[in-house]
């Protein structure tokens, strides 16, 4: 029997988010050090249930698997000890937040450096919120005694904006019509850095979901299966960068892949060089994809109206027109995935001339934002109210349109070579919604 999605967890999170806004909203730092302390023995209370189960996990899972468990465990326990009998994670915390807003200037002020430099208008909004940033950063560093109260105030306010989000998308899912408008609308989600390794999280959860020999069990919150024209695919791989995800799209037969593919332009460790838009056939795309054991992905089908697949194909035109042919075939400017492509009838790879996208950044100009540009004629794009999407965050979205109703995406199917090429293309989730 399928199992029907309710809603319940996500409207009782929205509501958790707005309480503990408000709360330090109204009592700043009176109820963080009681908040700490009540993470500190949730965190206890996790690591000795996890303790109980080790036995269990041992005669299902194996030794190994029950031993990592057990450190697992014993690390969420001395945690919350130390979140209970410390005073330390109150700096910390003032310290991650502050860090968080240096970042994002950082972050807008090599934007508007890069968007300047390629000639792009409309760039003023980026270094704007770049001094907003750090001239705060630098007022908050300097005032030792307003600190904490200023920016516990200030996550107060984000966490009621992150529930009251979570509250509407909700109601919006109740709705028993379907959603065709194509309107934008701002979602406030999780900070980048902490939904960056959400893809990362998902290999892990696949791989014990393997593990545990689940193959053959259906996964929940599926819907009846409809035609997909464009689909968004999510990567993710346990080796560096691709620890963090990447997105790219497929349309009509052909992949659409944005990154830093030019080796000799790269700068700071790959997070900086020249925008390369890759083409290629979606079958020869899906042999590429098969031979990378490492790799797990998420493949969202989205269905189409009529329109939504002129907005579509207008946009692509308008992305290709920016573009100029290059030639990065030497085995020397290409990663292992490139070198697996038929090079001579399939790939073929673009640089942009003077668009936004003409130098990758991955905390800006990445491979979300472009596919975002195509993916947003369908109206289910994602505008996040900090201008940064990671491939985290997307694919939250996307799993949680998945699980919708109503909404466009109509498909998932899992991408899982390292289990064997009949699973990776077997695991496609069929998608029956009960009408009770």
């Amino acid at each position: 029997m399928v199992r029907k999605y309710r809603g319940y967890l996500p409207i009782l999170s929205g509501v958790l988010f707005l309480c503990l806004g408000i709360l330090l909203i109204r009592f700043r730092n009176q109820a963080i050090f009681p908040l700490i302390r009540l993470v500190g023995i949730v965190s206890v209370a996790l690591g000795g249930i996890g303790l109980i189960q080790v036995p269990f996990l041992i005669m299902k899972s194996g030794l190994k698997r029950g031993l990592g468990h057990v450190g697992q465990s014993l690390v969420q326990i001395l945690l919350g000890l130390v979140f209970y009998f410390s005073r330390w994670p109150n700096s910390f915390l003032t310290g991650i937040i502050l860090g968080y807003f240096l970042w994002m200037g950082i972050t807008y002020a090599i934007t508007w450096h890069l968007l300047r430099r390629d000639g792009v208008h409309n760039r003023r909004w980026n270094l704007v919120q770049a001094l907003l940033n750090l001239t705060f950063v630098g007022i908050i560093a300097g005032n030792t005694a307003a600190r904490a109260p200023i920016l516990y105030e200030i996550l107060g306010w984000y966490l009621v904006l992150v529930g009251l989000s979570a509250l509407i998308d909700e109601i919006t899912y109740l709705k028993t019509e379907p959603i065709t408008n194509l309107k934008r609308r701002i979602r406030i989600t999780l900070p980048a850095g902490l939904s960056a390794l959400l893809p990362y999280q998902a290999l892990l959860a696949f791989n014990r979901f393997m593990a545990e020999g689940q193959q053959g069990e259906q996964l929940p919150y599926v819907k009846k299966e409809e035609e997909s024209d464009l689909k968004v695919w999510v990567h993710a791989n346990p080796k560096g960068f691709g620890r963090f995800g990447h997105v790219d799209i497929t349309y009509k037969g052909f992949n659409y892949s944005y990154g830093a593919y030019d080796k000799f332009s790269n700068r700071l460790f790959g997070t900086l060089g020249d925008g390369v838009l890759r083409v290629i056939p979606h079958e020869d795309y899906e042999k590429a994809i098969e031979k990378n054991k490492d790799r797990l992905a998420f493949v969202y089908g989205i269905h189409l109206t009529n329109e939504q697949r002129e907005r579509v194909e207008s946009r692509l035109q308008e992305i290709l027109s920016q573009t100029v042919p290059f030639d990065n075939r030497k085995m020397e400017q290409t990663d292992a995935y490139t070198q697996r492509v038929n090079w001579n009838h399939t790939l073929k790879a673009y640089k942009f001339r003077g668009s936004r996208f003409r130098s990758y950044f991955v905390f800006s100009t990445n491979c979300v934002q472009l596919a975002d540009a195509i993916v947003g004629q369908s109206g289910i794009d994602i505008i996040n109210i900090s201008g940064i999407i990671s491939p985290g965050s997307y694919y939250a979205f996307l799993e949680q349109e998945y699980r919708r109703p109503h909404s466009r995406v109509v498909s998932k199917t899992v991408y899982y070579p390292q289990a064997g090429r009949h699973h990776a293309l077997a695991q496609k989730i069929a998608k029956e919604r009960s009408s009770s």
